[in-house]
């Protein structure tokens, strides 16, 4: 009887040892398999930027990201000194490269480059990429933008460029972003445009609405009249005072979701004299189904 029990509790002590052996070596399995997969794509990345980095030593997994267009993974890449130079973004779906930057430092000065060699560089930086900026792009943006503080009298620039898809008078999700060095034309960062960006069906987000009048309506609900904003000033001709209005529709993210938008600027100026000029502009976001106020910037 004795004997037997022995025999139970040592049969039942092997397969419990058994059993955690196996549970050891799967877990040693599953995580070397984890961590070849992630040599291996850290070794694809590496290919696909050879020669944008000069001293490319490492590439190193950050973490994951879900966004309107779905997963995409991010990169660090340290250099030879161990210090990063800069990151990439990778699209989870087909793998490719969907954002570039780098570390800099800016030379302090003014722009080294005109705004359109600035246009020409970044236009050829994306076609290196295999990427042209097509009829159905607009250029929302293409400017020089401070980047550092007042430095004596010197100060860094940088060139900004955005450009969005568009079909027929709305600009929709998919567009391209790009940074450069004024001072030598060299990228900073490059987030490409979406190759299979799917085009939504416009007749059905257009479905209810709001007109461009309601939605400037709105927009001039959720900020001072331009009679407030000038009340301060009691010797203002009216003579001398403008006000234009403008609007655009936009279908973009609105909290994870894509949402057809109107982008609604307003701008109150008032001619002082024949050198002076006092001038306000307000950025309203509103969301074009409910009429709601989204987001409102304003210039100092």
């Amino acid at each position: 009887m004795r004997k037997s029990l022995v025999r139970k509790a040592l049969r039942g002590a092997l397969v419990a040892l058994i059993g955690i052996a196996l549970g050891i070596s799967i877990a040693l399995m599953i995580n070397s398999t984890n961590v070849s997969a992630e040599q291996k794509e850290e070794e694809r990345i590496r290919s696909l930027v050879a020669g944008e980095f000069e001293d490319m030593n490492e590439v190193e997994y950050l973490e994951k990201h879900t966004g309107i267009y779905g997963e995409s993974k991010s990169y660090v890449i340290y250099g030879d000194k161990g210090t990063p130079v800069g990151f990439v973004g990778v699209d989870v779906d087909s793998g490719e490269i969907s954002a570039i930057g780098h570390s800099y430092s800016l030379s302090p000065g003014g722009a080294g480059i005109s705004l359109d060699q600035a246009k020409k560089i970044a236009l050829e930086y994306l076609s290196k990429w295999d990427y042209q900026i097509g009829d159905d792009f607009i250029l929302i943006k293409g400017a020089l933008e401070e980047r550092w503080g007042d430095i004596g009298d010197k100060r860094g620039y940088i060139y900004q460029f955005e450009w969005r898809r568009c079909i027929g008078d709305i600009t929709i999700l998919d567009g391209c972003y790009i940074e450069m060095d004024a001072s030598n034309g060299d990228i900073i960062m490059c987030c490409f445009p979406h190759r299979d960006c799917k085009i939504p069906d416009i007749e059905e987000i257009v479905k209810g609405v709001i007109s461009r009048d309601e939605a400037i309506s709105r927009a001039k609900e959720s900020i001072p009249s331009v009679e407030s904003f000038y009340g301060r000033m009691p010797t203002i001709d009216k003579s001398g005072l403008h006000v234009s209005e403008s609007a655009e529709r936009y279908y973009e993210p609105v909290y994870g979701e894509p949402t057809m938008t109107w982008r609604v600027t307003i701008s109150y100026e008032y001619v002082l004299d024949e050198e002076g000029l006092y001038d306000k502009t307000f950025y309203v976001t509103i969301d074009a189904n409910d009429g709601k106020t989204l987001e409102i910037d304003q210039t100092e």
